[in-house]
């Protein structure tokens, strides 16, 4: 990424670098997060231009930002939440990217409680209480959309 200093870059990978719910603690849970996050994300520290990292397997709607990067975690279309995400990015006239994402539904309001049950009846045959996933899963308004500069 070096020969790269003056581009911005996105990073898509499959597991996420650092916990995203509580629940990643779980000994039955923790495989939903990279095993060497941590290092990762402190090679990726020495790239200031790598400002955006996509990830999946956890199934969660989720943004986060650490440091100057912004990490989204992308819900599952064939699962609760039963959603995909679309992603824009433009540069402004200043110089700046302005990035944006939005979560699209895929599924109508029954197939899309009908996939909740499922989840929660799943997940509660392995102990874990409603609480857990629900919200988790759908994530934030927050989550679901927004934008933010990249220098």
């Amino acid at each position: 990424m070096a020969t790269q200093a003056d581009k911005l870059i996105i990073l898509a990978i499959h597991h996420p670098l650092h916990p995203l719910a509580p629940i990643d603690h779980h000994p039955a849970w923790t495989n939903f997060v990279c095993d060497n996050g941590p290092a990762v994300l402190a090679l990726l520290d020495r790239y200031p231009q790598a400002k955006v990292i996509l990830t999946g397997h956890h199934h969660l709607t989720r943004a986060d930002t650490l440091g100057q990067r912004v990490h989204l975690a992308c819900p599952a279309t064939v699962v609760y939440p039963c959603a995909y995400q679309t992603l824009r990015l433009s540069q402004q006239a200043d110089g700046l990217w302005r990035f944006e994402w939005q979560t699209q539904p895929v599924a109508d309001e029954v197939t899309l409680a009908d996939a909740r049950e499922r989840m929660l009846s799943g997940w509660g045959e392995m102990g874990f209480a409603e609480s857990d996933f629900v919200g988790l899963t759908y994530g934030s308004a927050k989550d679901r959309q927004g934008k933010m500069n990249l220098a």
